[in-house]
């Protein structure tokens, strides 16, 4: 009879996930502190923490695997200009 250990790592970080970027950034905070920009401390964390999101870093592992594909021209040649990292049917 044969038997399978399966040993689990301990020495793994978990997932980056759900963090605040804004928190992560003691320069930018002490910086905004200097220059008594209080008014823009609420908007870094408000994006600090989007940016930071699980879904926001779906997109970015799913940009990183796509090469981006762009679009200039319609095949009549009328001008249609865009750029896409993310395949279609991903929700941005």
């Amino acid at each position: 009879m044969v038997t399978t250990t399966f040993i689990t790592p301990d020495n793994q970080v978990p997932d980056l996930e759900d963090y605040n970027l804004f928190n992560c950034d003691p320069a930018l905070r002490e910086a905004l502190d200097a220059f008594s920009a209080a008014d823009a401390k609420q908007a870094c964390q408000s994006y600090g923490e989007r940016l930071g999101s699980k879904h926001v870093l779906q997109l970015a592992q799913l940009a990183n695997v796509n090469g981006p594909q762009a679009a200039i021209f319609t095949r009549t040649a009328s001008a249609r200009i865009w750029l896409r990292s993310i395949p279609p049917g991903i929700p941005c």
